[in-house]
């Protein structure tokens, strides 16, 4: 039976050659056509378009639709996760992104995935619309 208990960073470090850190973007950013338009289906098609694009790996998704409108999808990936959750009647979506870098640096591929994100979402690239933020693994005191 595989042991399930957590690794100290020091065993994290020793098994990856790295601490565990990620990059986490989010941005609330204008809706264009495709992504106003889209039913919850349609938007989880539109993330993994962008993920796949990006050389990310999606593994599992969910998505919900509420009425009189709105609908929000999430898409688990292999280094963590994507979720959008839309506001058609105010003509915005909020999307944030979760990357790790447990076996390898994947900040380029956090910042390709957003690029691909805004454009598709918004019709805007531009990383400049997202906050930013880059979360690394605390060591444990010694004692």
């Amino acid at each position: 039976m595989r042991d399930l208990s957590p690794l100290t960073s020091a065993e994290s470090v020793a098994q990856t050659g790295r601490p565990l850190s990620s990059h986490r973007f989010s941005a609330i950013l204008p809706m264009g056509p495709a992504a106003a338009q889209a039913t919850a289906e349609e938007l989880i098609t539109l993330l993994k378009k962008c993920i796949l694009e990006s050389e990310l790996t999606a593994v599992a998704d969910v998505e919900a639709e509420f009425h009189p409108f709105g609908l929000s999808a999430v898409v688990i990936l292999k280094e963590s996760h994507v979720a959008a959750h839309c506001w058609p009647e105010i003509n915005k979506i909020l999307v944030d992104v979760h990357i790790c870098d447990y076996f390898a640096d994947n900040r380029m591929k956090a910042h390709q995935l957003c690029a691909r994100l805004g454009m598709a979402l918004s019709g805007d690239s531009d990383l400049d619309l997202w906050h930013y933020a880059r979360i690394a693994e605390k060591p444990k005191p010694e004692v």
